[in-house]
Parts: structure tokens; sequence; C-alpha cells
């Protein structure tokens, strides 16, 4: 399971926004130790099928995720 933070600052204080953010493509960093990608930002696109977890609310918050549903 890989976790995701918002990217560049952002902070979402709701999960609607944190969910609508995911779906705009917007960046989030994926935030897992010992994962070759830590640190590094990402798109939905970019994760593979699984289940994440996405944090908010200045990181308080958070949620499980799919990401085949944000995907077209």
């Amino acid at each position: 399971m890989i976790t995701l933070t918002p990217a560049y600052g952002k902070d979402y204080k709701s999960k609607g926004e944190a969910l609508k953010a995911l779906h705009n493509r917007n960046e989030f960093i994926i935030n897992e130790a010992f994962h070759a990608y830590d640190g590094k930002p990402c798109h939905i696109q970019d994760l593979p099928d699984g289940t994440i977890k996405l944090r908010w609310n200045s990181l308080k918050s958070v949620c499980l995720v799919n990401p085949m549903d944000f995907r077209n």
C-alpha cells in the first residue's frame, strides 16, 4: 500500500477536496519509507492497481482509495 500526500505545500481541508484533486490529476508525493520512489511526485495514472492511502488536513486525516476509480 502506498501513501500519498499533497505536493508543493498544498493542503486539502476535506476528503472531497483531496479526492477532487486526485481526480483532476494534481500531483501528490509518494510518502512511503523503503519504497523506491519515496519523496517523488506522481499523478494518479502513475500508480499501480491496488489500494492507496490518501492523506489531507495537515496529514491528520486519511482515506483508502483505489486508483482504478479515477482513471478514464
